[in-house]
């Protein structure tokens, strides 16, 4: 997915003291706080998915490091600028794994239709939706799989069954995706895609513009559902499309 402004504490969080001091609103710090309740360097950058091929603090999965071209399809590493050619040396490079994420979250933002990104500046039961905001749900659904849930109407039944499965059902995935919408309305994102949005009803200088707001009766409110987002839980991509 951590930030000094919006972090959100799970379970495996370090004391909100101490996370204050080592956060920011940057986007590896909003994944990683998400993925592996912490940010910056550290040990949870070594954290593996007994579940999945996820590995480090932004939980990159292998079918992520195969579309940047730092994997192939046996898991076996490609050249790449930091001369990375094991999940061990991953493991240890924060720097190549802070690249790894910028990467494809930029492939993540061409992924995302054009009938999604028109959400940006319209507000969703009470969240203020931005690129930001996408780019983490994004992250956690998969670009294709939050094509899916927008199109389909932002519903608990429009997550799609492997995102349930991996996720503790609809209700908790839904949950999850929209407070990464949520949380992610402030993040710096320009590393990525080369534009700046902070969210609280701030400018929006990428594609899109403020819009109206969406009936609040229209979704389920997410915010009275809250549930304890156990990282890491981000699926493989490419079974959340």
């Amino acid at each position: 997915m951590r930030l000094a402004i919006i972090c959100l504490f799970l379970a495996l969080s370090i004391p909100a003291h101490a996370i204050g001091s080592v956060c920011s609103v940057s986007w590896g710090d909003h994944i990683s706080q998400h993925e592996t309740g912490s940010c910056g360097p550290g040990s949870h950058c070594h954290a593996t998915n007994p579940n999945s091929t996820a590995i480090g603090c932004h939980q990159m999965t292998r079918a992520a490091l195969q579309d940047i071209g730092w994997m192939d399809r046996t898991g076996r590493w490609l050249p790449n600028p930091y001369g990375i050619s094991s999940n061990t040396q991953f493991a240890a490079h924060y720097a190549a794994q802070e690249a790894a994420l910028t990467n494809y979250t930029a492939l993540n933002w061409s992924r995302i239709s054009p009938g999604t990104r028109q959400l940006v500046g319209t507000q969703m039961s009470g969240i203020r939706i931005t690129e930001g905001g996408l780019l983490s749900a994004a992250h956690f659904l998969g670009p294709g799989g939050l094509n899916q849930f927008v199109s389909c109407g932002m519903r608990p039944d429009c997550i799609s069954d492997e995102a349930a499965a991996a996720n503790g059902g609809r209700g908790a995935a839904y949950r999850i995706a929209m407070r990464r919408m949520a949380s992610g309305s402030a993040v710096d994102i320009s590393a990525a895609t080369g534009f700046y949005t902070p969210g609280g009803g701030g400018r929006f200088n990428g594609f899109g513009a403020p819009g109206p707001d969406v009936p609040a009766g229209a979704f389920l409110p997410w915010s009275a559902l809250q549930v304890i987002e156990v990282p890491p839980l981000q699926g493989e991509r490419d079974r959340l499309r």
